[in-house]
C-alpha cells in the first residue's frame, strides 16, 4: 500500500540531516483499516481513537517500494517514538523486542531490505509501571491524562555507504565550536556558514576538532542566531547547525554569555487536542514557542516527554 496521505515530510533530525531519506509516515493498515502514523492509537488524528486493553496488541502493516539505487551498504529503520514495547517483522524476518523508554531507536535492516517490502510493527502497551509513562492513566482526570499507545513520532528509513557519520556531538563557547564525530571514515571536510556566507572550510583526519569563530554572533532568546554546518566524508554528507553560547551559575545567579538572565518560564507539557502527545505538524511546535515568546517568556521547561528534534531546532 502506498501512502494516501503524507505528513511530517521533512527529514526529522535537523542536527543530522542527509539526502538519503525515505518517509514512512502516512497511512498504515491496522486490523484491515487505515491508521494515520505517527499519531497514537487513542488520538483523534490517528483516525482510530481506540483505547487499548491489557494484553491487547497493536499490529501495524505497511507495504512500500524503494528505488534499487536507494539501497546502499547499510539500511536503518528509525522509530523516533513508540509506546511501550514493540518488535518488527520485515519481509518475514522477525527482530527482537525493543523497549525504547521514550528514546528514538535505530534498527539495522541491511540484510532484510528489498526493493518491495512488507513491514509489520507489533506493539504492546499495558501502562507497565516498570517503564516511563508520565501521567497517563486509564481513568484520566485532574492532572492525569489520556493514555497513548503505539507509534507516536515519525518513522523513516535511510540507506548509507560504509564510512557514514553515525553521530555528531557539538559543544560551543561564545566564540568556538567543538565537533566530536562518530564515524569509521578517516577524513572529514567541515564547512561552516553564517547567513549563507562560508566562513570556515577545512579538511582534517581527527574525529574531534575545535574551530574558532571570528566576529562571533552569540545565541540568546531575543536573537537566536544559528550557524549552518556541512560535514562531508568520502561516502557521506550531513548538514547540521549550532548556536554559540555559554551558560553558567555564579553566586546563585544564572549567566548567559556572561550576562545575568532571569529565567521567566512556563511548564511545557507538550500535549495536543488532536494528537495527544503528537502535534499535527512542525508548525504547531513553532507556534507554541513563538506564542510563549510573545507572552514575555524566555524559558520552556519540558515536562516528562522528549520532544521531536524540530522542537529544539
Amino acid at each position: 500500500m502506498e501512502n494516501k496521505q503524507q505528513i511530517f515530510t521533512e527529514y526529522p533530525r535537523p542536527q543530522l540531516k542527509r539526502d538519503s531519506y525515505f518517509n514512512l509516515n502516512g497511512n498504515w493498515i491496522l486490523n484491515g483499516n487505515d491508521i494515520l502514523v505517527p499519531f497514537p492509537l487513542e488520538s483523534n488524528a490517528s483516525g482510530v481513537k481506540k483505547r487499548l486493553n491489557n494484553g491487547e496488541y497493536i499490529i501495524y502493516k505497511k507495504e512500500f517500494t524503494l528505488d534499487e539505487k536507494f539501497i546502499k551498504d547499510f539500511t536503518f529503520l528509525h522509530f523516533l517514538g513508540v509506546d511501550q514495547q514493540y518488535y518488527i517483522i520485515l519481509n518475514d524476518h522477525k527482530f527482537d523486542w525493543i523497549t525504547p523508554l521514550n528514546f528514538p531507536t535505530k534498527i539495522d535492516v541491511s540484510k532484510n531490505i528489498k526493493e518491495h517490502n512488507e513491514l509489520y510493527v507489533i506493539v504492546k502497551d499495558d501502562l507497565d509501571f516498570r517503564f516511563p509513562l508520565g501521567k497517563q492513566s486509564k481513568k484520566p482526570k485532574g492532572i492525569f491524562y489520556t493514555p497513548f499507545s503505539g507509534i507516536y513520532y515519525p518513522v523513516f528509513i535511510e540507506s548509507i555507504d560504509n564510512g557514514y557519520i553515525n553521530k555528531l556531538d557539538i559543544t560551543t563557547t561564545m566564540n568556538t565550536v567543538t565537533l566530536n564525530i562518530d564515524s569509521t571514515s578517516d577524513e572529514f571536510n567541515v564547512q561552516i556558514f553564517d547567513n549563507n556566507e562560508l566562513i570556515i572550510n577545512e579538511t582534517f583526519t581527527t574525529k574531534t576538532r575545535t574551530f574558532n569563530i571570528d566576529n562571533p554572533k552569540c545565541w540568546e532568546p531575543n536573537n537566536p542566531h544559528l550557524y549552518d554546518l556541512i560535514i562531508t566524508t568520502k561516502t557521506d554528507k550531513i548538514t547540521s547547525y549550532f548556536g554559540l553560547r555559554e551558560i553558567k551559575m555564579q553566586d546563585g545567579l544564572i549567566y548567559l554569555n556572561n550576562k545575568k538572565i532571569f529565567l521567566n518560564g512556563v511548564l511545557d507539557q507538550g500535549y495536543y487536542p488532536e494528537g495527544i502527545i503528537t502535534p499535527i505538524s512542525y508548525d504547531s511546535l513553532k507556534y507554541d514557542v513563538l506564542t510563549m515568546k510573545e507572552l514575555g517568556f524566555n524559558t520552556l521547561r519540558k515536562h516528562i516527554k522528549i520532544e521531536l528534534p524540530y522542537f529544539y531546532y
